[in-house]
C-alpha cells in the first residue's frame, strides 16, 4: 500500500513539476522541505548528528530538507527533459580526464557520492553521449518501486542493473571490457560487506567493489560530482586515481577504497547540506586514530 501511494505521489509530482515550471516547482519544494523539517522528527535528528560530525554543530539543519526538497523537484522534471536540457543545468570541469581514463580502453569506474540530486547526475553524465551503465537496490525499494525509478534513471540512455542478481558483477566486468563507463556511489554499504575505512572521522564501512573491479579488470577509477551551486548546479570529474598495487589484495582493497573515501569526505565537509545519507548511527561507530 505504502508503495501504490509513493507511486502516486511521483506521478502527481511530476505532473504538478511539468505545469509549474522550475521556479514555481522550486517555490512548493522549499515549501514542503520546510514543512518536512517540522514534522519528521527522526530525519530532523538524524541529519543533526550527520551534520554535527561533520562540522561540529548542527547549523542550517533544514537546509538539508530545503536541498533535498528541490533535488527532487528537479528529479521530477527528468522525463520531459531532453540530452540538451541536461547540459544546460551544471557548469562542468574535468571531463577531460573522464576521456583520458577510456582512452585506456579497459572502460572507467565512475564513483560519485549521495550529494545533491544523484539521480540527476546520472542522467546528466550520460547526456554527453557516454556509454554508462549502473547499480540499483531492488530488494529493499521493491520491484515497482524499482522499475518506476529507472525509468528516470535511464531516461538519457543509462543501464541499471539490479543489486542483489548474482550475475550483475559479471555483467559489470562485461561492459568495462567493452569500454563503458561503470557509475557507482562509494559513500554507503548497502551489501553491509564493506571493508572499514577513516570517513568523515569515523570508522565506517564503505564498499569494495569498486576497489574489486579495479584490482580484477585494471579499470581506471575517477571519481565526480554534482552540487547545487547559486543558479546552477556544479559538476566536475576528477583526475585518474593512481594507485599501483602491492600484490596483497585484500590491502589493496583497503587502500583503494580508503583514497576514494577522501575524496568523498573532502566534498561532504565543503557542501554539508547536500549530502543526502540518512542511516548513519553515529554513536556506534569508533573514532578514527
Amino acid at each position: 500500500m505504502l508503495t501504490i501511494l509513493k507511486l502516486r505521489a511521483i506521478q502527481l509530482g511530476t505532473l504538478v513539476r511539468y505545469i509549474s515550471g522550475r521556479f514555481v516547482g522550486y517555490k512548493i519544494a522549499i515549501m514542503l522541505g520546510v514543512l518536512a523539517f517540522m514534522v519528521l522528527r527522526g530525519r530532523r535528528h538524524q541529519v543533526r548528528d550527520n551534520l554535527i560530525n561533520i562540522t561540529g554543530n548542527a547549523s542550517g539543519t533544514w537546509r538539508n530538507f530545503v536541498n533535498f526538497a528541490i533535488t527532487y523537484a528537479d528529479f521530477l522534471a527528468i522525463p520531459r527533459m531532453k540530452r540538451e536540457d541536461f547540459k544546460k543545468l551544471a557548469q562542468l570541469k574535468g571531463l577531460q580526464y573522464l576521456d583520458e581514463a577510456l582512452s585506456l580502453g579497459k572502460g572507467v569506474i565512475f564513483i560519485s557520492a549521495h550529494m545533491a540530486n544523484t539521480e540527476l547526475a546520472a542522467c546528466y553524465i550520460t547526456s554527453y553521449g557516454y556509454d554508462t551503465v549502473t547499480v540499483a537496490e531492488l530488494r529493499g525499494t521493491g520491484k515497482r518501486w524499482y522499475e518506476m525509478m529507472n525509468k528516470f534513471r535511464s531516461h538519457t540512455g543509462m543501464e541499471v542493473l539490479p543489486l542483489e542478481d548474482t550475475s550483475t558483477p559479471k555483467r559489470i566486468i562485461e561492459r568495462l571490457r567493452a569500454n563503458k563507463v561503470v557509475v557507482l556511489l562509494g559513500d554507503r554499504d548497502l551489501t553491509g560487506s564493506g571493508v572499514e575505512v577513516c570517513f568523515l572521522g569515523k570508522r565506517m564501512k564503505l564498499p569494495k567493489g569498486p576497489a574489486r573491479l579495479a584490482l580484477a579488470t585494471g579499470s581506471p577509477i575517477v571519481t565526480a560530482f554534482f552540487v547545487k551551486g547559486a543558479r546552477k548546479y556544479r559538476a566536475w570529474v576528477d583526475p585518474i586515481i593512481d594507485f599501483r598495487p602491492t600484490g596483497n589484495k585484500e590491502k589493496d582493497i583497503k587502500n583503494i577504497t580508503q583514497i576514494i573515501a577522501k575524496r568523498i569526505e573532502a566534498v561532504i565537509r565543503r557542501y554539508p547540506h547536500q549530502w543526502h545519507v540518512f542511516q548513519v548511527k553515529w554513536d556506534e561507530l569508533a573514532n578514527c586514530v
